[in-house]
This record gives structure tokens, C-alpha cells and sequence, in this order.
């Protein structure tokens, strides 16, 4: 009985370290393709973003997943974060006509770290929501008029800002509210005022406010 134990958690062990590998690879894949989408047709590749923001179907945890903390994917949900970044890759091409670039067969991704990889990401996605974002809270792109959307894009610059966590669910009312809520459940409040966002702050013991568009156009991406 011992023994059988000891094989099976060999095997399993197998089985998990071929996941990674296997995420891993297809991480750094994608990354090759959003790099070569960028430097071809950024403005395909911001329509692929947009396209995220825009269906409410896709949930913001595999948002986060494709385009800020690939490294932050479920171990034990390996063959789905696969799937993810697969999808990710096939709405590159069909948006942006640019090809997932081929890679060397005998390339060994295990000497990669994931964080590294999470991190080479959220190089090329910041260059793209930096300006989004900028222009959606100065009111330049109408279809951020819509709060869930805009929600949605503030879900989106938290994950790039605060890579150790991510956004799992985005609420907006009609009040002008916007909650995020992180996978650790916490929150982030966002109001709209005026025409304007406004992070509230609830410390112990008042409530503090500050302009988003001052802390985003103050954000190093570089």
C-alpha cells in the first residue's frame, strides 16, 4: 500500500511539472506573438483588449490571466490556463492578421521564470492601457461612456499596477459606482462625479479621494 502510494504521488508530481512546462512554454509563445502584434499592428492588438472589455462574457479573472498575471494562473487548473493563453493567441491572429511566431522545438522553456515572463506581459499591455485609459476618463472614446466598460478598464490598469494579485469580478450601478474586488477580496471603490472618476478611500477613520487621471497619467510603465 506504501509503495502504491509512492508511485501515485510520483506520478502526480510528473504530471504537475508537465503542466508548468507546458503553460510555460505557451506563456512565453504568446508573449513572442503579442510582441510581434505590437511592433506590427498595435492598433489590432489594442482592438483585441477592447473586444475583452467589451464582452462581459469573458469573466475578468481570465481577463487578468491573459493579459496582465499569466503567472498567477491556477496550478491546479493548468490545462485551462493553457487553453486561455491558446485563446489569446487565436484573437491576435484573427484581429490583428499577425501569425504566432514559431518557435525553436528544441528551446528549453524550463530555465524561464514565470514571473519574468508575467512580467515581459505586462510590458507591452501597459504601453497599450496607459493611453487607453487616459482617453477614456478625458471622454475621448464614447464607448467608455458605458460605467461597466469603463469598470472593466480600471479592473484591467489595477491588475498592471498591483501584479502580486488580480481582479476577479467588476461592478458598476447606475449611481455611478464602480467596485472592484481582487482574488483576495479586496476592494477598490471608484465613483463617478461630475464626468469625472474618483478613488474612494475608506480609512479608519474618514474617507479620502483622489482624480484617476492624475494617478494614471502619473503611472511609470517603463
Amino acid at each position: 500500500m506504501k509503495l502504491q502510494l509512492i508511485l501515485l504521488t510520483l506520478v502526480l508530481v510528473n504530471v504537475l511539472a508537465l503542466n508548468d512546462y507546458e503553460y510555460k512554454k505557451t506563456m512565453f509563445i504568446t508573449n513572442l506573438h503579442i510582441g510581434a502584434a505590437f511592433t506590427e499592428n498595435a492598433i489590432g492588438l489594442l482592438t483585441v483588449i477592447k473586444n475583452f472589455i467589451f464582452n462581459r462574457d469573458i469573466p475578468m479573472g481570465k481577463i487578468a490571466m491573459m493579459l496582465s498575471v499569466p503567472e498567477l494562473a491556477d496550478r491546479n487548473r493548468m490545462q485551462q490556463a493553457i487553453a486561455d493563453q491558446i485563446f489569446l493567441q487565436d484573437e491576435i491572429t484573427r484581429v490583428t492578421l499577425v501569425p504566432v511566431p514559431p518557435v525553436d522545438p528544441n528551446r528549453d522553456f524550463g530555465i524561464y521564470i514565470m514571473g519574468d515572463i508575467g512580467e515581459a506581459r505586462r510590458f507591452f499591455i501597459k504601453q497599450l492601457i496607459k493611453p487607453l485609459l487616459i482617453d477614456a476618463l478625458n471622454g475621448g472614446d464614447r464607448a467608455f461612456y458605458d460605467l461597466t466598460a469603463m469598470c472593466r478598464l480600471i479592473g484591467i490598469y489595477k491588475d498592471l499596477k498591483c501584479s502580486n494579485s488580480f481582479i476577479k469580478n467588476t461592478e458598476a450601478d447606475y449611481h455611478g459606482n464602480c467596485t472592484i474586488k481582487n482574488f483576495e477580496n479586496s476592494y477598490n471603490y471608484y465613483k463617478l462625479l461630475d464626468g469625472q472618476i474618483w478613488e474612494i478611500v475608506f480609512n479608519e477613520h474618514d474617507i479620502s479621494t483622489q482624480l484617476l487621471i492624475e494617478e494614471v497619467v502619473d503611472w511609470k510603465i517603463d
